[in-house]
């Protein structure tokens, strides 16, 4: 498959129940394989009806895009930024951050990333911010290698311990 077998859109309110079955998957079956120990430090439960309620505010606030990759019509992968309008210690406002970016495992490895980092790139020098942040876990070894190759650069590390 190559980039030609997908398309990357903008999300629309009848994508959201799509969005966020894809979405409650990745957090209830993906993130234990991935992560682990997030598993350990977390009992949050996902349920698809709180998913579906966020990304429905998610595509009604005007500071958030999210776009979806779709095969056949089919949902696949979607991507959420979000523009950040205060500055921290390390940025100055304001930025993107790429807030979400999940694909179905079987849909992975096809170039839909590489896609959607192409298009966070665009969006966010379309609104003439100056930086693209994000965070991604220590032991998605298969995200940090595709944010590297966009010449993401580590800028903290954080870290806990349950007590």
């Amino acid at each position: 498959m190559n980039n030609t077998d997908f398309v990357i859109r903008k999300a629309e309110n009848e994508d959201i129940e799509e969005i966020a079955k894809l979405h409650t998957m990745i957090a209830e079956e993906y993130m234990s394989t991935i992560v682990p120990a997030v598993c350990h430090y977390s009992d949050i439960v996902v349920t698809n009806e709180e998913q579906e309620s966020l990304i429905k505010e998610m595509m009604e606030d005007p500071d958030h895009d999210i776009m979806v990759a779709c095969i056949d019509g089919k949902i696949v992968g979607m991507l959420s930024l979000v523009t950040e309008t205060y500055s921290d210690d390390l940025l100055k406002a304001p930025f993107t951050t790429i807030e979400f970016m999940e694909v179905y495992p079987e849909f992975q490895s096809r170039g839909i990333g590489q896609a959607f980092m192409v298009e966070a790139e665009k969006l966010a020098k379309e609104k003439g911010h100056q930086y693209l942040e994000l965070q991604v876990w220590d032991t998605n070894e298969k995200a940090i290698k595709l944010y590297r190759k966009n010449s993401f650069q580590p800028i903290t590390q954080r870290m806990v311990k349950k007590i």
